[in-house]
């Protein structure tokens, strides 16, 4: 009988075992929904940062292509144009190098890591039928190539290569590697100083000596061009730079080019504005 009875009992807890089992099935369901919306909204959010990857990789390979369209429109003159990709000043940067050489005429400039730059910016001069250029690298098998490419052009008449092999200096206490300019002779102060070496892996904010180093051989107005501004080391560097410009009286007039492939900051130097009386009269001034 009592086996009976525990039967019947367990009949009628049946139902409610069954309303939990149906309770915890529901509750399951909705999670595996929210988990499966999540999903959805995950894969969406995803597809939407790739095609926005996408779309700034073709505006970038565009405004690649139109940069080098206006080079080699604006500069006839090149029979060749050396490559423009990898480690290469890309087309937005030397169309930007020879808008800045067109309109300020410089008598001097001085660039530091040869290449499809030196081209661009020797071609430049002759476009404005005005100034030299001089280009430092410490890789002689660079500064070769550069060489060939600079007479096949036929403007190694004002575009000198010099190898310039790296050495050990002193800045301040901190020692440095940077090219050895003992043996350069510049005519001219210098007016451009175009930066896109030494290679930012022998060391860290390897490009600061440049203006330290250089700074007693700036004309009273000189401009300053960084390459590769959008890594972190450059942006260091540039404010060092600032504080060694301040330091020795200069006002600076800071102009960056973020939406560059690499970026590109240009510095305008100025050490004559203690007789400019405002910052409106000074930027009008370096403009």
């Amino acid at each position: 009988m009592s086996n009976i009875l525990k039967k019947i009992r367990r009949l009628l807890e049946l139902p409610n075992q069954l309303l939990v089992v149906i309770d915890r099935l529901n509750a399951l369901e909705a999670k595996l929904d929210r988990i499966k919306q999540e999903v959805t909204y995950s894969v969406q959010d995803q597809s939407y940062k790739m095609n926005s990857v996408t779309e700034k990789m073709i505006d970038n390979h565009f405004f690649q292509l139109e940069s080098l369209i206006y080079i080699l429109r604006t500069l006839p003159n090149i029979k060749e144009l050396p490559p423009t990709r990898g480690w290469a000043g890309s087309p937005d940067f030397l169309a930007q190098l020879i808008k800045i050489i067109i309109d300020s005429k410089p008598d001097q400039v001085l660039e530091l890591g040869s290449g499809t730059s030196t081209v661009v910016i020797g071609s430049a001069l002759i476009k404005n039928d005005h100034g030299k250029v001089i280009s430092l690298d410490h890789e002689i098998k660079y500064a070769n190539l550069t060489r060939e490419n600079l007479k096949f052009n036929g403007i190694d008449s004002l575009s000198s290569v010099f190898h310039c092999p790296l050495r050990e200096y002193q800045i301040n206490g901190e020692k440095w590697l940077w090219y050895d300019i003992s043996q350069i002779r510049l005519n001219h102060k210098i007016n451009l100083l175009i930066i896109d070496g030494p290679p930012g892996s022998l060391q860290k904010m390897s490009r600061y000596p440049a203006i330290p180093l250089l700074f007693e051989h700036f004309a009273v107005r000189t401009t300053v061009v960084l390459d590769d501004s959008k890594r972190e080391d450059e942006t260091l560097v540039v404010k060092k730079w600032l504080v060694f410009l301040e330091q020795k009286g200069c006002k600076v007039l800071v102009e960056e080019f973020g939406h560059f492939e690499k970026g590109m900051t240009v510095l305008k130097i100025d050490s004559s504005y203690s007789s400019i009386d405002s910052q409106q009269e000074f930027d009008k001034h370096l403009k």
